[in-house]
């Protein structure tokens, strides 16, 4: 849990990740965890509690699995599923009252706690809604850090616009993006890695396994 003030992590999960196959990604194993398990317990190193967004028929396996998270863990379960993830986030800001969010998706089964803080300390010390991470020209917007009050309206009135992207958030809101080599230097780059594919997960295993690689 951290020292600063109050917050949530919420992690997005109920896609249907179909580029992945019939298992649903989120419970696919990573050095033997599930990969939902492994960014949940890394979200809430950071935070004070996590809310997980998903589909009501996931919902009973995902309680499995993270039934003995040293974190609080709660469920935000959409309505209507495969809404996209503005919907998803919606659901999941609605369940917390933190006055911060630590946005993470669960296909991304590195994230590094430390790059969580730093996000934090980022968005602090330059007074702005958000803080997200940027890859070449274009920001990833699944691994971030929001102000939840100014979160909410934002994502109510992309919504109400018709926009379903996480994208069409942070155009709503004052962003700090991180720029790439502030990431690179910080040895925060595998962080962001998302795993949309069976190849992808097995290729960044494999390389995790390499001699002298960061196992983290």
């Amino acid at each position: 849990m951290t020292d600063r003030s109050p917050a949530a992590g919420v992690v997005l999960a109920g896609g249907y990740s179909t580029r992945f196959g019939e298992r649903d990604k989120a419970l696919a194993p990573v050095d033997g965890t599930p990969m939902l398990r492994r960014v949940v317990d890394r979200v809430g190193r950071v935070t004070d509690a996590v809310v997980v967004n998903c589909r009501a028929g996931q919902r009973e396996e995902f309680a499995t699995v993270l039934a003995d998270c040293d974190v609080p863990v709660a469920f935000a379960v959409d309505a209507v599923p495969d809404e996209g993830p503005l919907v998803g986030l919606a659901g999941a800001l609605a369940v917390h009252d933190a006055p911060e969010t630590v946005l993470v998706a669960c296909d991304m089964p590195f994230v590094d706690p430390a790059f969580l803080s730093f996000l934090r300390e980022e968005r602090a010390a330059r007074d702005a809604d958000a803080a997200v991470p940027s890859q070449g020209e274009d920001i990833q917007p699944a691994q971030a850090v929001l102000g939840t009050r100014r979160a909410r309206r934002a994502v109510r009135a992309a919504i109400a616009a018709g926009q379903t992207s996480l994208q069409s958030l942070y155009d709503r809101l004052e962003t700090v993006s991180i720029d790439e080599e502030a990431i690179t230097s910080r040895g925060f780059e595998r962080s962001l890695v998302d795993v949309n594919t069976r190849d992808v997960l097995a290729a960044r295993c494999r390389r995790r396994k390499t001699p002298g690689r960061d196992r983290r």
